[in-house]
């Protein structure tokens, strides 16, 4: 009830151009019988002066959503639309607040969520190694309280565009209220959802009521995978280059049409100079990164195989201290180091050998350091980039070896051991013909364009 009387007093102030507001209040009045706003209310104008209406310099809400990663990746596009001239309200955690507001961006800090606060961190916490159906009552839930927040609090304002973080959804609800164009910024690996079905089969039944009842509030059209694929969005940002999709992806590449491919993922000048070698008391490093990493058996199978060699080996619990705790407690080698967090990209500098869930990040900063990855792929789109690191000759997936990864590591150090210098310049092929695209300043003009026209 709450949230219709929202509504109605948002659709009762936006009219056409050439009627007060008393005029259109009729109009804007239209509901069904489940207090949802009508499409005749929509077509009839009700929204329609909420385009700032200007010829070039834009005014663009941006919605992060709860996981940090997602949203890092788009601060230098934020940045380049920002410079362009463009006007950008982003709307996130407290941990997005600093820099976006070093790059110039007007940053609004979400509301409290049911106690859970203010921080990504918090939420990270809540939605680890979760099902499915628990991310889409989550997601839903955040939703049920940002859009009616926004709509309260930003009616008056008139915004071009909204751009969301893939996991937002309320930004995508958000959208449809301003009748304005919708982008969804997915860092994660790009898949048509029928390649994603499989993430999603745990109470099925459930996630399809859950977001059937989500759609009809807010005349949205999502479906369990679209929220991985943003699917439903006008247009999606993916952030590598469309020859490396298309390599990988090969019959299976989506309509390319559908999105603006974004190469913000170049390896540093520096690191183009790198030259590996695997010897007496090389590094490997070892991760499940910051998500699905409750998977105990991936590091006693690296500690087990790894602890009787000459290597070095780093383990990150990626912040999971019950993992990290458990680690320290049962192992003690003098050529293992295990941490809660590191610095991955400096331990992956002077590593040899990179073993991973095999995330979009790890993905491309195995190519960056010239480090061959062993893949254990724990869930989301991680299935698909180990596909894509046996087509690309630059590492091992171990998906096979799901229920033994003691023999798994074992064959797959062995086979990078015989294989060192191969495994090299396979990574120096992929950065050389798969990594050229569009600059930020490229994708920053197609995405002005695709707003104004």
């Amino acid at each position: 009830m709450v949230l219709a009387n929202l509504l109605i007093g948002l659709l009762m102030i936006y009219t056409s151009s050439s009627n007060t507001i008393d005029e259109k209040d009729s109009l804007c009045k239209e509901y069904d019988s489940n207090n949802k706003i009508s499409d005749n209310s929509l077509q009839n104008g009700c929204l329609e002066n909420l385009h700032n209406n200007c010829e070039k310099n834009l005014k663009i809400a941006f919605f992060g959503d709860h996981i940090k990663s997602h949203n890092t990746p788009a601060y230098p596009l934020v940045q380049s639309l920002i410079a362009t001239g463009h006007e950008i309200w982003y709307f996130g955690y407290i941990e997005d607040k600093v820099p976006i507001e070093k790059i110039g961006g007007k940053f609004f800090l979400y509301p409290d969520n049911k106690g859970i606060g203010h921080t990504s961190a918090n939420m990270r916490q809540v939605t680890r190694n979760a099902s499915g159906l628990f991310n889409i009552k989550i997601l839903t839930g955040l939703a049920e309280i940002y859009a009616p927040w926004f709509i309260e609090n930003f009616k008056n304002e008139k915004f071009d565009a909204v751009i969301y973080s893939f996991f937002g959804i309320w930004g995508n609800a958000i959208s449809k209220f301003l009748n304005v164009k919708s982008i969804c910024s997915n860092p994660s690996w790009l898949r048509k959802p029928e390649m994603v079905e499989i993430t999603f089969t745990e109470g099925k039944d459930q996630q399809n009521s859950i977001l059937k009842s989500f759609n009809d509030k807010y005349h949205t059209f999502y479906i369990p995978t679209d929220i991985i694929t943003c699917w439903n969005a006008d247009k999606v940002i993916v952030y590598s280059s469309q020859n490396l999709f298309q390599a990988a992806l090969g019959s299976e590449m989506p309509n390319p049409d559908k999105f603006f491919f974004y190469n913000s993922r170049v390896p540093d000048p520096d690191s183009l100079s790198i030259s590996k070698t695997l010897s007496q008391g090389s590094t490997i490093y070892c991760t499940l990164g910051t998500m699905f990493n409750w998977n105990e058996e991936f590091y006693t199978s690296s500690i087990k195989y790894l602890s009787k060699t000459d290597y070095k080996l780093i383990i990150s619990a990626g912040g999971n201290k019950e993992i990290y705790d458990k680690l320290k407690t049962l192992y003690h080698f003098d050529n293992i180091e295990i941490h809660l967090f590191v610095n991955q990209t400096e331990i992956l500098h002077n590593s040899a050998v990179f073993i991973s869930h095999g995330g979009p990040s790890s993905f491309f900063e195995t190519l960056f350091y010239r480090v061959p990855i062993i893949v254990v792929p724990q869930g989301g789109d991680q299935f698909a980039i180990a596909k894509a690191v046996e087509k690309f000759k630059i590492g091992v997936d171990l998906t096979k070896f799901k229920e033994n990864l003691d023999e798994g590591i074992s064959l797959a150090m062995k086979e990078i051991e015989a294989n060192y210098g191969l495994y090299q310049k396979n990574i120096e092929n992929v950065i050389r013909n798969y990594l050229v695209g569009k600059t930020t300043e490229e994708v920053t003009s197609d995405i002005t364009d695709f707003i104004l026209t």
